[in-house]
């Protein structure tokens, strides 16, 4: 401990952020850190846990004046979405691509082909197929899949029978739907109109 009975180890956090923070960012953490010397050793604990990611996001967060606590938690949540997502697209980008049962019962198959994932569904004896360009937030979509909603964020195409639709069309809004709900597609649209 130093005179101002902040620890140690969260002085060294600062320390390893000095260049970065604006001098009256830091005198905040330390005043911070006085007032709260076990939670100030907690974030150190918690800081070095973090990987480059975490310890970026830490930073920005203190940078934009939050307090220590806050910044951690944060780059935490942070950090472990970065890593949900990683894996994921480990499992998405092998040959075989990313298979996974929805509650409903629908079968998705996720494949990378050409820039694109290509989320290709079995359900009711059809398939249909949304077409995702780029990575952002694929975990995101996966996870809502997951728990049985189709979302038409980032969908570039929908594939059925042959035909390509634009995601906002009632075609393809009706393909979504059928998926969701796990019914054919023709018999939604019929019901629906």
């Amino acid at each position: 401990m130093t005179g101002l009975d902040v620890p140690e180890e969260f002085i060294e956090v600062l320390r390893k952020l000095e260049g970065n923070l604006k001098p009256g960012r830091v005198v905040d953490a330390l005043r911070w850190a006085v007032v709260n010397s076990e939670k100030a050793k907690d974030v150190a604990r918690r800081f070095h846990n973090l990987g480059h990611y975490g310890k970026r996001e830490f930073e920005k967060c203190m940078q934009l004046g939050y307090n220590p606590e806050y910044a951690v938690e944060f780059a935490e949540i942070k950090q472990s979405s970065i890593s949900r997502r990683r894996s994921m697209l480990g499992k998405i980008l092998k040959s075989d691509g990313y298979r996974f049962k929805m509650p409903n019962g629908a079968e998705c198959t996720i494949k990378h082909k050409d820039g694109c994932f290509e989320f290709t569904f079995n359900f009711c004896g059809v398939e249909a197929t949304l077409i995702r360009k780029g990575s952002q937030y694929i975990e995101i979509t996966v996870e809502k899949l997951l728990e049985g909603h189709v979302t038409r964020y980032g969908v570039k195409a929908v594939l059925y029978k042959g035909k390509k639709f634009d995601p906002d069309s009632t075609q393809a809004r009706i393909i979504m739907k059928a998926i969701e709900e796990n019914v054919n597609p023709e018999v939604l649209a019929a019901t629906d109109l």
